[in-house]
C-alpha cells in the first residue's frame, strides 16, 4: 500500500488525540472519586438525630450498627413530598 505525503503523520495525530481523551477521562474519574471519599456517612432518621454508619464492615458490631441504622429509618412516615416537589420545580 502506497502512502501519499498528505497522509504521513496521521497515525501520530490519532494516537495523540486518543491519549488526550484517555488522560482526560482518567482525571475526571480521579476527581469524582476524590470528591466522594469521606470518613463516614450518616443515615438521617429525622432532622434532629443521625446515626453514624461505618464505610466498611469489619466486625459484627459494625454490622449491628448498620442494621440498626437501616431499621431506625421509617421511610414511609419520614418522606416529605413537599421538599421533593420544591427541589424538582
Amino acid at each position: 500500500m502506497k502512502v501519499s505525503k498528505d497522509q504521513r503523520g496521521a497515525g501520530l495525530v490519532v494516537f495523540l488525540a486518543a491519549l488526550v481523551i484517555v488522560v482526560a477521562a482518567g482525571l475526571v474519574a480521579y476527581r469524582v472519586k476524590s470528591n466522594t471519599d469521606t470518613g463516614s456517612t450518616t443515615a438521617s432518621t429525622d432532622l434532629h438525630s443521625t446515626t453514624a454508619v461505618p464505610n466498611q464492615v469489619n466486625s459484627s458490631s459494625d454490622l449491628k450498627q448498620d442494621y440498626n441504622a437501616l431499621n431506625s429509618t421509617n421511610v414511609d412516615n419520614d418522606l416529605n413530598s413537599n421538599a421533593l416537589d420544591n427541589d424538582l420545580n
